[in-house]
């Protein structure tokens, strides 16, 4: 399993033809509108305006830079490949949060049992203690009972801990999850496989729901297929989002906005033209 370890800035193309392929009137017409009213930035003027990146979305994910197949894959323009290793890589990632519940799991059940044995040791020995005179008084208070009940009880603390460990070692986070699912499902976009896209969209805002360029693109499928409502509901998480952005003066504040715009725009024209 490719391990992901540094946090990327990923400019990714998020104009319509991009979204929802070329060969769609649908994305044809979205093109113009959306390069018409967003300002380009300077890196993305191209001396071929054709050609010029219309809108620059950045999306974040956790990745080694050059060493990751499906990244490698995208940006070559492979996407079949791209959309194979980003399930790969899914799959990979939903064994290890297997194999990490499971030691967390062992260590709880490890630490039951013994405190469960340890119980029954102590009531045995109060049970021989009150066989005769004054044999219950030294049953329960024998030095031996109580050193077993504070030898157990820093065990089931220490296993507890383990298992702590074990889930934020950070190693693995919903991000990894999110990102993997967000970039299959980008992939899927571009070769024109929607109903896919559409899923793995999903999926990428269940385990990363601050992803304002999956909730566009998704957003967006929707004005697609005429779903204006389950649009609608996108675009105002997308505002709220945009709105506690500006009070706490986000980095990436400037491409929220640009996002939020993109759905308005398109949720207006396709309205319109009902």
């Amino acid at each position: 399993m490719q391990n992901f370890a540094k946090r990327l800035y990923l400019p990714l193309l998020a104009g319509t033809t991009l979204l929802l392929g070329a060969s769609h009137s649908f994305a044809q017409t979205a093109n113009s509108d959306a390069t018409s009213s967003i300002p380009p930035q300077p890196e993305a003027v191209s001396v071929d305006a054709e050609t010029a990146i219309l809108d620059e979305i950045i999306s974040s994910g956790t990745i080694v830079t050059g060493q990751h197949d499906g990244m490698d894959a995208f940006f070559m323009g492979d996407f079949e490949t791209a959309e194979i290793e980003f399930e790969r890589e899914f799959k990979g990632l939903k064994r290890f949060e297997s194999a990490r519940e499971n030691a967390v799991q062992d260590a709880v059940i490890s630490a039951d049992r013994t405190q469960m044995q340890a119980r029954a040791g102590d009531n045995t020995g109060a049970q021989a203690g009150a066989g005769g005179r004054g044999g219950g008084f030294q049953g329960s208070s024998s030095s031996g009972s109580t050193g077993s009940n504070s030898s157990v009880t820093s065990n089931f603390v220490s296993r507890r801990g383990e298992g702590r460990t074990i889930l934020t070692d950070g190693k693995v986070t919903y991000e990894d999850f999110g990102f993997t699912r967000y970039m299959a499902g980008l992939s899927e976009i571009k070769l024109g496989k929607f109903d896919e896209a559409r899923v793995s969209l999903q999926q990428s805002l269940r385990y990363d729901e601050t992803n304002y360029d999956a909730r566009m693109r998704l957003g967006l499928l929707d004005v697609m297929d005429a779903d204006f409502e389950a649009a609608a509901k996108q675009l105002e998480t997308l505002n709220k989002q945009r709105r506690r952005c500006e009070r706490l003066s986000c980095d990436d504040l400037d491409a929220l906005r640009r996002a939020t715009m993109v759905l308005a725009k398109q949720i207006t024209k396709a309205v319109d033209a009902q």
